[in-house]
């Protein structure tokens, strides 16, 4: 019975030492920025039947946790992939924004001019120079809507590329962390 006592024993001071050392470990990292306050989960030892019942077996360390607020941790990974996919977009959307509303590559002045000779070309339908006006700014138009779908293009191409290098790097960590995984279980 001595022993048995002593065993129990034992694994209470174990798993005490075990809490100590935890609570040595959060104190010596209070001040440090992103630590997360460990706690010590223990648990009883299957109980040993006897003829008359059940004897207790002590207690064990079942594990080291984190203390930290799942609803608080899941809220700042959402709201970091929300602002990340929005920043994208605004990134992606100024960019258009830029091409579209500017002087030179936009197309409100070529519209302009060319809505401007439509006019001059209705207020006189038989001048020639009125009708060749017409002609040259709707090749103009023409030009500028190619020259926008080009550079469209390119801005597709290159989010397409930033997509696929987003996409091959996590595959590379997920290899990884399929990798480790393996090792771990190994």
């Amino acid at each position: 019975m001595a022993s048995d006592l002593l065993g129990l024993s034992v694994s209470g001071l174990r798993a005490s030492q075990t809490a100590l050392n935890t609570t040595g470990h959060n104190i010596a990292n209070a001040n440090t920025d992103g630590y997360s306050r460990q706690r010590v989960e223990v648990a009883t030892n299957p109980a040993s039947y006897t003829g008359v019942g059940y004897i207790g077996n002590g207690v064990s360390v079942e594990s080291i946790e984190r203390v930290a607020n799942q609803y608080v941790t899941t809220q700042v990974r959402t709201d970091a992939i929300l602002f990340n996919e929005v920043d994208t977009f605004h990134k992606q959307v100024g960019g258009l924004d830029n091409l579209l509303s500017n002087e030179a590559t936009g197309l409100s002045s070529a519209l302009e001019t060319f809505f401007n000779a439509m006019q001059n070309g209705s207020n006189d339908p038989t001048s020639i120079p009125a009708r060749q006006l017409i002609i040259s700014e709707s090749a103009n138009l023409a030009d500028r809507f190619n020259s926008i779908y080009s550079r469209m293009d390119d801005i597709r191409s290159t989010v397409n590329s930033a997509m696929d290098i987003a996409v091959g790097q996590v595959n590379a960590l997920s290899s990884s962390i399929a990798s480790l995984n393996l090792k771990i279980t190994d």
